[in-house]
């Protein structure tokens, strides 16, 4: 009996960044581009509309556990891409079918409706990170039509983020989402995240990229915005301001949770190229993190970093 292909594995437990892929060189993977601007936390914005073949336009720019620190760095990032080379894009892992879960995870709602697939993208866009690349694969129409329709409830999602917000709340929020259709899915992680880091050579201007998968829905922008930073739990005294370490062309940062790898893991330019030529299989980047010295920053108080292989 033929076995399925191998699943894409989130590689939070493996201390490894579950990547994904944009088909653009060699490869026959159609490639959507979804762009929007979010204004601040709680305005109403209006949905795009169609463009060129190809293309659409939404927004997303909502996210979970944000903290004062979440709304500093996205601050930051939105005036640091200016300078055209400290910009950060933000990567989604969600060409997996599934198999063990029962179905695409990026297609999958929590207990109250909320969408995996978008809230990992609201996540990434209120953490300052964009664009934000989304590679999709198994089921790859109906994920991207999640993230089209999430477009119908911003308002509400903006509501309810500036309801949960600190004090001067998130700063003002973009985010372009660039979905990657990855027809090579089925080979493995490493597929796809030749397929991610492809796209995003094609934006000349970013420095790196936070990397999560779908599949850890209780990642709030707060982890997010401290792995970027690297400001970390015990570096600042309780309401200082928070230490910001640059992230360059070179760095190579994850979080960690109770000393646990996890997700994000922030990948610097200059290791793209290599990362292309040289994964394979189903591991990812997993060989190269540990062939190569990776800042840690311990994210255990923000949450748990557990991702979710089976349904609950």
């Amino acid at each position: 009996m033929q076995m399925p292909p191998p699943e894409p594995q989130s590689a939070g437990t493996a201390g490894t960044p579950s990547t994904a892929g944009h088909a653009s060189t060699g490869s026959t993977a159609e490639t959507a581009k979804f762009a929007s601007t979010a204004s601040t936390a709680g305005t109403a914005e209006t949905a795009g509309t169609p463009s060129t073949a190809g293309h659409a336009s939404t927004g997303s720019t909502a996210g979970t556990g944000s903290t004062a620190e979440t709304a500093e760095f996205a601050r930051t990032a939105s005036t640091a891409g200016t300078a055209g080379t400290t910009r950060i894009a933000g990567l989604v892992l969600a060409a997996g079918a599934g198999y063990r879960y029962g179905m695409p995870k990026a297609l999958v709602h929590d207990a109250a409706g909320r969408s995996w697939l978008q809230n990992a993208v609201d996540v990434l866009a209120a953490a300052g990170c964009s664009p934000v690349i989304v590679v999709l694969g198994a089921r790859g129409a109906e994920a991207a039509a999640l993230l089209q329709a999430g477009d119908d409830d911003l308002a509400a999602r903006k509501t309810a983020l500036s309801d949960s917000a600190p004090a001067g709340g998130m700063g003002q929020l973009s985010a372009s989402v660039l979905v990657v259709q990855a027809a090579d899915w089925a080979e493995g992680l490493s597929a796809s995240l030749r397929a991610g880091l492809r796209c995003a050579l094609d934006q000349p201007d970013l420095a790196a990229i936070a990397v999560i998968p779908v599949d850890v829905p209780d990642l709030n922008a707060a982890t997010v915005a401290r792995v970027v930073s690297a400001r970390t739990a015990t570096t600042d005294a309780p309401g200082a301001p928070a230490s910001m370490a640059a992230v360059t062309h070179d760095t190579l940062r994850q979080a960690r949770f109770a000393g646990r790898p996890g997700h994000p893991v922030v990948i610097g330019r200059s290791h793209w190229a290599v990362l292309i030529e040289t994964v394979t299989g189903d591991t990812g980047a997993r060989p190269y993190l540990r062939a190569h010295t990776v800042e840690q920053i311990e994210c255990g108080d923000l949450g748990t970093g557990v991702d979710v292989d089976q349904p609950r």
